[in-house]
Formats: C-alpha cells, sequence, structure tokens
C-alpha cells in the first residue's frame, strides 16, 4: 500500500475524513504533524523512525511537500468553495470554548470580534483572523516555502501588491502536483474516488463532523460584506476553481460514471486487489513476518528495529509484485561494528545484489539494492531475502550476539526510488 498524506485544509471535511483514513494503515504507521507542537516546517523536530516508516501521514499545516520525503507517497486534499470555507471557518471560531481561551488573550479578543458578526470578523485587525482568512487553501499550499511562509506570517499580503501573485503561482503549481483531488460540495463522489484509486472498499456512511449551516447563512449576508470576502479569497477562488477542473478531468478519464457505476468501479478494484501483489511494500521491523536469524524485535520510544543475531546470517520473506526490477532499501540504525555494513551481502531469491550505501542526516545508513527481475523466482510468491553480515559480536553486559540493526525494508518497482534520496521523482 502506497504511503498517504492528507493535506488537511481547515474546514474541507478534514475532520471526517481524519475519522476514516487511519484506519487503513497500522497505529505505528501513523504520523499526526500536530502530535509535534513546535515543528513547524523543522521536520528534524519529529523522530526520523517516524517519519520513515509512515504509512499515513496527517498534515494540517502544509510543512513540507512530502514527495520530497519519502517514496511511494500519494498525496490528497480537499477543496471547498472559499465562501463557505470562510464562513464555516467564522463559525467555528465562534464556537470556541471557554477552555480554548483562558491561556490566551488574543484568542479571547479573536472570538469577541467572530461572535460580533461575520462582517467584524473580516474587518478584524486581530493576528489570528487575519492569518484565518486570507487565502487559507492557497497560503497551505504553499507546503513549507520558507521565504513565502514567512512573509505570510508577516502579513506581506497587506503592503505589498505583488506579494499575492507570488502566493498564487506557487500555490497553482503546487496544487498540480496533489495526486488526488476531493471537493467537499461532492464528498460521495470525492470518497469513491480516493477508494478507487486506493483499492479501498466503499466505507460509506461516514459519520460527518463539524457540520454547519453554512448554506443558510450565506444566503443572509449583505452584498457589501460578500465583497469583503471575496476580497479575502481572491486567490482561492482561483484554486477553488483550477480543483474543481482537476476533479472533472478525473471523472473523464474514467467515461464520466454515475455514482452507481462508481460503486461498481470501486468493488471491482477493491477485489482484484485482494487477489494481487502489492506492487510496494515497507515492511517495518514491528511487524510479524516471516523469517529466522533475528533478535526479539525492540521498540525504543519511536524506533522499532530487529537486531541480526545469534548468527551473522538471517532471512525475511516479503509478499511483493515481482513483475519488474526492484529496488531493496533497508534502514541500519546500529551495529556491532561499523565494518559490519561494510560486508553486508544482501541476496534476493538465492541472486546475490550490488550493494550501495550511504548515509542520512539522521545517523542511520541505507543499503540499496536492485534485484533485477530476470533474477526472480516467479513461481515463488514471496521474495525471499537473505542477509549476511559476517560476523557478530556482543555488547558490554548485553549477552546476546549481536550484528546489525535493522528499522524497516522498503521494496517497490526501481522507477519509484531516487538514488541516495528518500523522496520519488
Amino acid at each position: 500500500m502506497t504511503r498517504l498524506v492528507l493535506h488537511h485544509i481547515n474546514k474541507c471535511a478534514g475532520s471526517t475524513l481524519l475519522e476514516y483514513l487511519p484506519q487503513k494503515y497500522a497505529a505505528s504507521k501513523i504520523l499526526k504533524v500536530e502530535n509535534f507542537v513546535g515543528a513547524g516546517r523543522d521536520l528534524s523536530r519529529i523522530p526520523h523512525d517516524l517519519v520513515s516508516r509512515a504509512g499515513f501521514i496527517h498534515d494540517p499545516y502544509g510543512v513540507t511537500d512530502w514527495k520530497t520525503k519519502q517514496g511511494a507517497i500519494t498525496t490528497l486534499a480537499f477543496f471547498r468553495d472559499p465562501i463557505a470555507r470562510l464562513i464555516s471557518e467564522w463559525q467555528m471560531i465562534c464556537a470556541w470554548s471557554d477552555d480554548a481561551i483562558a491561556t490566551s488573550e488574543e484568542l479571547a479578543r479573536s472570538r469577541a470580534a467572530a461572535r460580533a458578526g461575520f462582517r467584524s470578523f473580516l474587518l478584524s485587525s486581530e493576528p489570528e483572523l487575519m492569518q484565518r482568512r486570507w487565502n487559507l487553501m492557497a497560503t497551505h499550499l504553499l507546503l513549507g516555502d520558507e521565504d513565502l511562509c514567512e512573509r505570510t506570517n508577516a502579513f506581506e499580503f497587506l503592503y505589498n501588491p505583488d506579494f499575492p501573485r507570488l502566493v498564487r503561482e506557487r500555490a497553482l503549481d503546487n496544487l498540480a502536483r496533489i495526486d488526488l483531488i476531493g471537493l467537499t460540495e461532492r464528498f460521495d463522489e470525492s470518497l469513491l474516488l480516493l477508494c478507487l484509486a486506493m483499492e479501498w472498499p466503499d466505507p460509506r456512511p461516514l459519520q460527518n463532523h463539524n457540520v454547519r449551516d453554512t448554506a443558510r447563512l450565506r444566503q443572509e449576508i449583505d452584498a457589501s460584506t460578500l465583497q469583503l470576502a471575496e476580497a479575502c479569497t481572491a486567490i482561492d477562488r482561483e484554486i477553488h476553481g483550477e480543483a474543481c477542473r482537476m476533479f472533472e478531468a478525473r471523472l473523464a478519464s474514467l467515461g464520466r460514471p454515475t455514482q452507481a457505476q462508481l460503486r461498481e468501479l470501486v468493488d471491482h478494484a477493491a477485489r482484484e486487489r485482494g487477489g494481487r501483489q502489492s506492487r510496494w511494500r515497507l515492511h517495518a521491523m514491528d511487524e510479524p513476518f516471516v523469517g529466522t536469524g533475528w533478535q526479539a524485535r525492540e521498540i525504543n520510544g519511536f524506533k522499532f528495529s530487529s537486531w541480526m543475531g545469534p548468527a551473522p546470517r538471517a532471512t525475511l520473506e516479503l509478499a511483493i509484485d515481482k513483475s519488474a526490477d526492484l529496488l531493496l532499501r533497508l534502514r541500519c540504525t546500529n551495529w556491532m561494528g561499523l565494518e559490519l555494513l561494510e560486508k553486508l551481502t544482501v541476496s534476493a531469491d538465492g541472486a546475490r545484489l550490488a550493494t550501495d550505501i550511504w548515509s542520512h542526516p539522521s545517523g542511520c545508513y541505507y543499503v540499496d539494492c536492485v534485484a533485477p527481475q530476470r533474477s526472480l523466482d516467479a513461481a515463488h510468491p514471496l521474495l525471499k531475502l537473505e542477509l549476511d553480515c559476517g560476523s557478530v559480536a556482543s555488547a558490554d553486559g548485553d549477552p546476546r550476539s549481536l550484528g546489525l540493526e535493522f528499522c524497516e525494508i522498503e521494496a517497490g518497482p526501481r522507477g519509484l526510488f531516487m538514488a541516495r534520496q528518500l523522496g520519488t521523482p
């Protein structure tokens, strides 16, 4: 299963999706960026082990372009009519509890301004409200661009007429690279298209969360206040328009099916997947596996790992599609001697592979190996890996015989990977 990143843009059905999507992934493979307060765009504050093995990433801030950080990434974002999104944002702020604002005078002032009415919310000079109402979909799509994000946070859009153009260009460019587009106004179709792309069965009905009466409230907004809202969302309206075009293009590529036909496509894809090997696999060492020559798996904070031992040879079998050349990427996080890593040999289905060993700023090492399709055993459904590090030793106070420690093994079509980089092309 490919890694999935949810770019959770506020008030665009994200809470409903966040109840559903994590259920598709093991708990140890879920990364919620919001759990690392203060990390912001500094991903070094998030444990590398968690980033590396994450299968589902929830990003409510647009902290980075995840495709440059990981392999086999699929990105998802839902969009919404910008005026409706802004009204829902205003309603949410009005509903903030006393406990939520108890420790912040700015939040208290922001709630008071919002409760004074939608027009007051649009005209308020409170920094919190100014950030929340100015083209929030576009600013999320900056995806952590350091320069543009800092200038947005400094409210450059208030005094530099050229700045919105820069935000618009970057946001539209990043939008074009989002893999899966959903529209809040067409949630059922969007969910079906998501399930079709991921080859999941239709999960409905889903419990809707944070539903507000925005349609009625919009009808009550006077013309001059609506103009203020439109001025705050000029870029977002262009973003939404392009997202709608991308959504329609996806439907057109499928022959513009009805919802009933979409459900049939989803059911068929899910059944097909059930009888097919995965094209890409990230095996974390906290998972059960078929293999020998490993010490008991360990959990150290966010790190899940297994040591080779008590002999220097270990095996592991993975379910993976063998119809193309495969790249195997092993992440080594500890060793009894660095020379063991240099001596490491790797074989797949009995064929010895060349190894390319490279280091990562986190302190771990990666071992990349290419397994040509012609050397793989097509008659056997599992890919059998054999690792040999030459020797083992015991650490002071530890009676175990240990060789190399690995956290995960990644396997997939060679074309998914870039040499010595974690991202995809």
